[in-house]
This record gives C-alpha cells, sequence and structure tokens, in this order.
C-alpha cells in the first residue's frame, strides 16, 4: 500500500529527471537520491508492517466494545432478574410467616382449650365422686364445650398445615441470567487480553514508521536542498543570432551562444558550403590557387604527415588568404573543419579536427 507521498523524494526525483535532466552528473546528487529512495523504501516497509496491526487493532477494539455493551446489558438482565427475585421471595417470605403465625395461634388455643377441657373433667369427676351429681353435670357439659373448641382448633391448624407445606418457593430465571453474564465477562475478560498485546504490538510498529519517517524527511530534506542548489546553476541567456532564451549552466566551460534553430540553420548553411569546398577542390586538384564561392582561394598542404590542405578564402588579399578569410581544412578529400570569412572564431564548425592547428604550414 502506497504512502500518501505526493510531495515526498520521488517527486522531487521526477522533478529532476524531467527537468534537470541536461544538468552536469554531480555524484553527490545522485548519492543523495540513492539514500532518499532507500529511506522512503524503509519508510513504506514500516508503514507496511504497521498497517495490518493497525487495522487488526481497529477491528478488536470494535469487537471489544461490542463485548463490553453485551456485558452491560446482561448486568442489567442480571440485576432485574435479581429485583423479580427479591420482590418474590419477600412476599413468599411474608404469606409463609403469616401462615406460621396463624399456626401458633391455633396452637396455643387448642391447647388452651385442652387444658381448661382436662380441668372441667377433672372437676365433674371430683363432683361426681363427692356424689353432687348436678356439679359433676355441669363440669362434663363444661368440658365437653373446650374439647369440641380444641378439636376445632386441631382442624384449623391442620388447615393451615396442609396450605403451608402446598407452598412451593418462587422459581427465579437469575441464575440462568448470572450465568450468562460471567460467560460474556469471561469473554470480554479474554478480549482485553488480546487488544493489550495488540495494542503493544501497534505501539512498537508505530515507533518504527516513526524513526523511519523522521529518517526519511532527514533524507527527503538533504535531497531537496541539493536540487535547489543545482536549479540554481541554471539561468537564461538570449541566442546571439536570434534572441530566443537559451538555458546555461554556470559550470559549462563552453556555454552555447545559439539556439537549436539557428544551429540548425547554421548546419544547414555549412552542408552546403560543404559541397561547395568539394567541388572547389575537385576543381582546384590541389594546386596552390583555386577558386571558392566565386572568390580566390589559396591552397596549402600541410608539410608534418598529416596529409591534410588548408584553403583560405574570402580574405581582402588577392589570393583569398588576407584579413578576415574564411579556412577550410581538408583531409583526404573530406572537409574537416570549415570557419566563413569574418567570423568568429567562435562560430567555427569543428567537424573531425577540432583540436587542431589549422594555421600551421
Amino acid at each position: 500500500m502506497l504512502l500518501y507521498e505526493q510531495g515526498g523524494p520521488r517527486s522531487s526525483l521526477l522533478y529532476f529527471e524531467r527537468k534537470c535532466f541536461s544538468m552536469p552528473r554531480n555524484p553527490e546528487v545522485y548519492r543523495l537520491k540513492a539514500i532518499a529512495d532507500q529511506a522512503f523504501a524503509a519508510k513504506q516497509a514500516a508503514y507496511d508492517r504497521m498497517e495490518p496491526i493497525g487495522q487488526h487493532r481497529h477491528d478488536l477494539n470494535k469487537r471489544l466494545n461490542k463485548s463490553w455493551d453485551e456485558v452491560c446489558s446482561a448486568r442489567e438482565e442480571m440485576n432485574s432478574a435479581y429485583e423479580r427475585q427479591q420482590v418474590e421471595w419477600e412476599s413468599y417470605k411474608s404469606e409463609r410467616d403469616s401462615l406460621s403465625a396463624q399456626i401458633d395461634a391455633v396452637a396455643r388455643d387448642a391447647n388452651r382449650a385442652h387444658e381448661a377441657m382436662r380441668g372441667a373433667f377433672d372437676r365433674a369427676s371430683d363432683a361426681y365422686n363427692s356424689g353432687d351429681k348436678a356439679s359433676a353435670l355441669l363440669y362434663a357439659s363444661e368440658g365437653r364445650g373446650y374439647q369440641y373448641e380444641r378439636n376445632s382448633c386441631n382442624e384449623e391448624k391442620g388447615r393451615l398445615i396442609s396450605i403451608a407445606k402446598s407452598m412451593t418457593p418462587p422459581s427465579s430465571d437469575f441464575h440462568r441470567f448470572k450465568e450468562r453474564y460471567n460467560n460474556l465477562m469471561d469473554t470480554h475478560k479474554a478480549l482485553q487480553a488480546e487488544y493489550k498485546l495488540i495494542k503493544s504490538q501497534y505501539e512498537m510498529a508505530r515507533d518504527e514508521f516513526s524513526r523511519a519517517k523522521k529518517q526519511c524527511d532527514i533524507a527527503k530534506a538533504a535531497f531537496e536542498r541539493i536540487i535547489e542548489a543545482e536549479r540554481a546553476k541554471w539561468h537564461d541567456e538570449a541566442c546571439k543570432e536570434c534572441g530566443a532564451t537559451i538555458r546555461v549552466n554556470i559550470e559549462w566551460s563552453h556555454p552555447p551562444s545559439f539556439c537549436k534553430a539557428c544551429k540548425e540553420k547554421f548546419k544547414n548553411a555549412h552542408k552546403k558550403q560543404v559541397a561547395n569546398v568539394e567541388k572547389a577542390i575537385m576543381h582546384s586538384n590541389s594546386s596552390e590557387w583555386g577558386r571558392f564561392n566565386d572568390e580566390n582561394a589559396r591552397i596549402k598542404p600541410r608539410n608534418d604527415g598529416s596529409g591534410k590542405v588548408d584553403v583560405y578564402y574570402g580574405g581582402l588579399s588577392a589570393d583569398g588568404d588576407g584579413l578576415g578569410h574564411g579556412h577550410v581544412v581538408i583531409q583526404e578529400d573530406q572537409v574537416v573543419y570549415l570557419r566563413g570569412p569574418w567570423q568568429d572564431k567562435r562560430t567555427q564548425w569543428d567537424i573531425d579536427d577540432s583540436r587542431g592547428d589549422h594555421t600551421r604550414a
């Protein structure tokens, strides 16, 4: 995955390759270019290592948040179930306690009636034994009344005990919700541990990327400084023939004086003159005197063993080699140097003899 490096080293290199292709080959430029490329590649590699870890951390964080929401929801359900359970248990305990109190009260009434019955029957027995049959009958009747009350209390007690035994504790789904909450919490804690590990790995990768980016920025700045320095070496000059703009580098030892169009024009003129020179050579047959461009010409073979022939023409003297003369050098029937009459030496055309001494006899 490519980084957002639109203004980075590669953009500068692209500018360098497109705009500064004609500058001198400064080794430092290419050395810094290689360093900037290497630093950018290191930064890109660090980003490629960091990016999937960061994406994993992001996805894990989303899962962690979702897990926490589920834990919170399960906790609310568990708390609601617990509250419902408490209400149901309070109702159950209240009803059970009420029955227990009723049973105790009826039991006490039954015991009281039983004791009263025994006392009445004892008194009836004593009265009968003493011959007081009327009192005995009265006490016996009172005892039977207490006996009936006791039996009624025992029946009520039995009914209440039966009701109490039929009561069942309220069922609750609290434990089911609690188990679900515990499972979700365990899952959440496992995700937390995994997230902490991935977060640590991401921070290490991010620090590595930051270091690589810093080195890349340093290399980029150094490269851009030398690019600006190289660009500063270029300036515009006017063509001496037509005035067109020429890009010139201050480090050139022989900067151009003419634009490409003028050079092409000179080249075409040169070709025409070369044809005329070859024609003059054929007519002169390498003798000392001849004609070139309808002007007198002096032809002098060199005596240095090079086989070259100098042709001077268009000068002020009668034989053509006076002030302002043109100069042609011929070797093996080929023109190797040409300068027209009254032309500056900087406008000469070195065909194949640029370092020769053309004036030597």
